[in-house]
């Protein structure tokens, strides 16, 4: 979803650089009719840009074309469609993978993907949350310290109150899963 996601931030950054080749975008969600038959109009504008602009978008990565050339995919999806949109891509042929954390629903499912990736021999790199780096926590700590201080962390949410349904129906696993 424009605006909404990991995966639109990095899109557009994406886009931008000059020396990356977008050939693709995966949505298992929106894009398959059978559990969205009616996708948000931003996100099918969306779509309709980047298919304008010679961009695949589909709701699997073995719709798209085996990956001929090195390859990097981005996964940045929901938590329970990670696994299989990682072992997809590795399958596909890719040899670089960036995973946005957590990654998977379960540690064994984060070891089964590491396996394949070594198997493979696909380098994976994953995501984290910056809030619980040392130099975070320090300025927490230090806070706590200093009359009257505090930590003010900003975000790009830009989900309003009455759309978190549709959120959290997205992503049911739930926030406690992703930033656990």
């Amino acid at each position: 979803m424009p605006k909404r996601g990991m995966g639109w931030y990095h899109l557009t950054q994406l886009l931008d650089m000059p020396n990356a080749n977008v050939v693709g975008v995966v949505e298992p969600f929106f894009l398959n009719a059978n559990l969205c038959p009616n996708p948000p109009a931003a996100f099918s504008d969306l779509v309709e840009q980047l298919e304008a602009a010679g961009v695949a978008c589909t709701d699997s990565v073995l719709s798209l074309p085996k990956f001929e050339k090195d390859t990097m995919c981005l996964i940045a999806g929901r938590t329970a469609d990670n696994p299989k949109l990682f072992r997809e891509c590795v399958e596909h042929g890719a040899k670089i993978v960036y995973l946005e954390k957590p990654g998977a629903p379960s540690v064994d499912e984060l070891q089964e993907m590491s396996d394949l990736a070594d198997s493979k021999g696909v380098k994976v790199y994953l995501g984290y949350n910056k809030n619980v780096t040392p130099y975070v926590q320090k300025a927490l700590a230090l806070s706590k310290t200093v009359e009257n201080s505090h930590v003010l962390f900003c975000h790009n949410n830009s989900y309003k109150t009455e759309e978190l349904e549709e959120c959290f129906t997205r992503n049911s696993e739930g926030k406690c899963v992703d930033f656990g």
